[in-house]
């Protein structure tokens, strides 16, 4: 009779240390966002229009995507961890009246964006500046990251990223392409 009590007790526990440790990795979980479709990539977006959002959230890109024909509003702000994990954003397509344009428009001071290579076509009409595939302006850090592809604006034009801040630090990125603008145009960055 004690055997049997002790055993549904010992039961009893180990089910409630599985529950605890499965709602410890759901907590974990809640920060750490997977994407594996252009929908996904959409929905960040669409989320990151608030400026505390992404910021605690790891964000994994898990396979390359393709933006051809698709219409894409770049990301906002970001202030999370962005980890490209080496795929490929390609078709990448931002055109008209618009300043702070890339994938991302600003990231933020805290922010991390790596590991990723971007392809496409970047043309920003009129007096538009802070031009950059990854970012249009760096506050945080860009890390291991590709652009290969046309990029124009007026001022602060950049393969990389438009404008780093004093915040902001560019390490082991490269971009292969075409760059043009009126002031402060480079293949990493536009102005530093």
């Amino acid at each position: 009779m004690k055997r049997n009590k002790r055993r549904a007790i010992a039961i009893a526990l180990a089910v409630v240390l599985c529950f605890l440790c499965g709602a410890g990795s759901t907590m974990a979980d809640e920060n750490t966002i997977r994407v594996t479709s252009v929908e996904d990539l959409q929905a960040l977006s669409e989320s990151c229009k608030y400026d505390a959002y992404s910021r605690d959230k790891t964000v994994l890109l898990e396979t390359d995507l393709d933006l051809s024909g698709v219409i894409f509003a770049p990301i906002p702000t970001f202030g999370g961890v962005f980890d490209g994990q080496g795929h490929t954003i390609s078709g990448l397509s931002l055109e008209g009246d618009a300043s702070h344009m890339g994938l991302f428009r600003y990231v933020q001071e805290g922010g991390t964006v790596k590991d990723l290579t971007v392809t496409g076509n970047l043309d920003a009409a009129g007096t538009m500046s802070e031009i950059g595939a990854v970012v249009g302006t760096n506050l945080g850090t860009i890390s291991g990251c590709n652009f290969s592809g046309t990029i124009s604006g007026a001022y602060n034009v950049g393969g990389i990223a438009g404008t780093n801040e004093p915040t902001g630090m560019i390490y082991n990125c490269k971009t292969e392409g075409y760059t043009a603008g009126d002031h402060y145009v480079g293949g990493t960055v536009g102005q530093n």
